[in-house]
């Protein structure tokens, strides 16, 4: 049996035998280990209320030497993704520009003289309406 773990951006992705599981990186809140060869990750939501993964059965990540490598490699996956996230900087400047927009269409709003007719009825003299017609 062979089992890959793999951190995406907001989860981990669990492939054993095939079969793809999805945790959701919030959803986890613990890591330790069970055992000489097994970590368990327990999760605080969802179907599974636990996965056991075997060292001896993990092929990515590549390369650990005990169990307590494995912890912590998947410790690692958690502190990176959907919880530190950081606004790229072109985003940041469209915000920018969108609040400077929004603030001369305010400016321009409050420049319009409200007194002033916006429809003169010329069909009957003297008379002007305000408000909706």
């Amino acid at each position: 049996m062979v089992t890959q773990i793999i951190d995406d951006t907001s989860c981990i992705r669990v492939i054993s035998d095939g079969n793809v599981y999805l945790v959701n990186k919030a959803w986890i809140r613990s890591i330790e280990t069970a055992g000489i060869d097994t970590v368990k990750i327990d999760i605080a939501a969802g179907v599974l209320k636990n996965v056991y993964v075997r060292l001896s059965e993990v092929s990515v990540p590549a390369g650990l030497k005990d169990v307590f490598a494995l912890r912590d490699a998947i410790k690692t996956m958690l502190d990176t993704g959907a919880s530190s996230l950081q606004m790229p900087d072109n985003l940041a400047n469209v915000f920018i520009a969108l609040q400077k927009s929004l603030a001369l269409s305010a400016a321009r709003a409050n420049a319009i003289n409200v007194n002033t007719p916006a429809i003169t009825d010329e069909s009957v003299p003297n008379v002007i309406y305000y408000g909706f017609a």
